[in-house]
C-alpha cells in the first residue's frame, strides 16, 4: 500500500466535492499545513487523511481526517479522545476517535480549533 497519494488522486477527490464543501475542505487544508506542515496527505476512506510519517502510518502516526458529510465536513482525529479539547469541540462516543462537524468555512477560523489540530499533531502514540 503505498504512503502517499498522488496529486492526480487528491485533485480527483477535491474535483468531486460540491462547491460549499470544496470551499471548507480547502480551508481546512490550509489550517493543517499551517499546523502541521510535517504531515502527508493521502486519500483514505472517502477522506483527507494527514500523518506524520515520522510516528507511523495512516493510522499509528495520523493527524486528522477531513470527510466531507452529506451536511456538513468532518474533521475527523483517530486519536481524538486521548488529545486535549478544553472547550469540548470534539463529537463522537466511540474508544479513540472523535471529530468536528464543520458547518461553514468561517467555522474553521477559532482558536479552539487551531488548539485541537495543534494537539492531534504533536500527539505522541507511542
Amino acid at each position: 500500500m503505498p504512503t502517499h497519494s498522488s496529486a492526480t488522486e487528491v485533485g480527483i477527490f477535491l474535483a468531486s466535492l460540491p462547491r460549499r464543501q470544496k470551499q471548507i475542505v480547502g480551508a481546512l487544508r490550509r489550517l493543517i499545513r499551517r499546523i502541521a506542515p510535517e504531515t502527508t496527505e493521502t486519500v483514505l476512506w472517502g477522506s483527507l487523511s494527514y500523518h506524520r510519517p515520522a510516528f507511523g502510518g495512516r493510522i499509528k502516526g495520523a493527524v486528522c481526517l477531513i470527510t466531507p458529510r452529506p451536511d456538513c465536513v468532518h474533521l475527523g482525529f483517530v486519536h481524538g479522545s486521548a488529545i486535549a479539547d478544553p472547550v469540548k469541540l470534539l463529537r463522537g462516543s466511540g474508544k479513540a476517535k472523535r471529530f468536528v462537524p464543520i458547518w461553514r468555512v468561517q467555522d474553521i477560523d477559532r482558536p479552539a480549533l487551531s488548539s485541537v489540530v495543534r494537539a492531534a499533531a504533536e500527539y505522541d502514540p507511542r
